[in-house]
């Protein structure tokens, strides 16, 4: 079975190919739109692609492309953590979400999670979090270095690789329509948590720093209008007692608050 999917896969690699020689001098097509992406190229720069993104959906593109290419793919609706994980390859990236869902920010990150150094100088940016950014902002740092989960079944399919950054299965899990694939994420993503004691000592001094009014106004930030199942997955699921608490904390809020 597996076989036979890869076989399937090179051949619409294959046709994909075929269809863009034929079609000599093709307009781009790069289209954004509730948060997906549709993308019918032919030997586009990745930078260029990247760029006409940040140009449709009012985004700061940060970082740089690691390994700069042309780019032939064509692809519809494609949520755009999978869409740019098709694009971006190993290359890790983040993706930062401001009020009512409205991307913000598209960061390009380099080998172990760290941001890829500019080509040329430029401006200083902003510096990392650090003691003094907040629990909140402490944890996330914490969670954007675990770039490698491994990936099987239906996350694997979904993200057409092997391997995750936890910032991407969380992003699924937040962001992903099918309910079945968020839910899945965020299980692994949970299990990932729970199985890395430097990420877990992160997470849990982060959360003794934070009341169950500020945690939960921090859930519903990253997870919008899914907090309140984000918050009751984790407290089923996690095996962290301070994570399951606190969760459950959120939990509670959210229903007396008449959150979802």
């Amino acid at each position: 079975m597996r076989a036979a999917s890869r076989a399937w896969l090179v051949a619409a690699f294959v046709v994909t190919g075929v269809a863009f020689a034929v079609e000599e001098r093709a307009e781009p097509v790069v289209v954004y739109g509730d948060d997906r992406l549709t993308v019918r190229v032919g030997d586009m720069p990745l930078g260029d692609l990247l760029a006409e993104l940040g140009r449709q959906t009012g985004a700061e593109i940060r970082g740089r492309v690691a390994r700069p290419h042309g780019v032939t793919v064509a692809f519809d609706k494609v949520p755009l953590p999978q869409a740019l994980h098709r694009l971006l390859g190993d290359q890790n990236f983040t993706l930062t979400y401001g009020d009512g869902g409205r991307l913000k920010v598209i960061e390009l990150l380099g080998e172990g999670g760290a941001p890829v150094p500019p080509a040329r100088s430029a401006s200083p940016s902003a510096p990392p979090p650090t003691e003094e950014s907040g629990p909140a902002a402490r944890m996330l740092a914490a969670v954007e270095r675990h770039t490698s989960v491994p990936l099987s079944g239906v996350l694997s399919e979904t993200l057409g690789a092997e391997r995750a950054s936890l910032r991407q299965l969380f992003d699924l899990a937040t962001r992903e329509e099918d309910p079945v694939i968020r839910s899945e994420a965020l299980r692994v993503a949970i299990a990932a948590v729970d199985q890395d004691a430097a990420l877990t000592e992160h997470v849990t001094r982060a959360l003794a720093q934070m009341d169950d009014e500020q945690l939960t106004a921090f859930v519903r930030v990253i997870a919008g209008e899914r907090a309140g199942d984000f918050a009751r997955q984790v407290a089923a699921q996690a095996h962290t007692p301070m994570l399951r608490t606190r969760a459950q904390g959120v939990v509670g809020r959210l229903a007396g608050g008449g959150g979802r």
